[in-house]
């Protein structure tokens, strides 16, 4: 899953839709010249996406994304702090 759509500060978007099924879940985050990534290593498209884990082909990079742990919650709230 992916953020579809390039948001400023202080504003929010939706980057799954429906409720969260899995106690984990796992993103990557960048803007601003800043960096949100992790040890969980897949492949990520240049652009917005929506497409399974570990696609690769010509237009992907291999990104590091970090684990978010919901704790069973249906929905959660991610704020990226400089």
């Amino acid at each position: 899953m992916a953020l579809e759509g390039v948001r400023g500060p202080g504003q929010c978007k939706n980057v799954y839709g429906p409720a969260i099924t899995n106690t984990l879940s796992y993103y990557y985050a960048e803007g601003g010249g800043l960096t949100w990534a992790g040890p969980f290593f897949t492949c990520t498209p240049w652009s917005a996406f929506n497409w399974c884990d570990n696609t690769c082909n010509t237009n992907s990079r291999n990104l590091g994304w970090r684990e978010l742990n919901t704790g069973g919650a249906s929905n959660d709230t991610l704020t990226f702090n400089p």
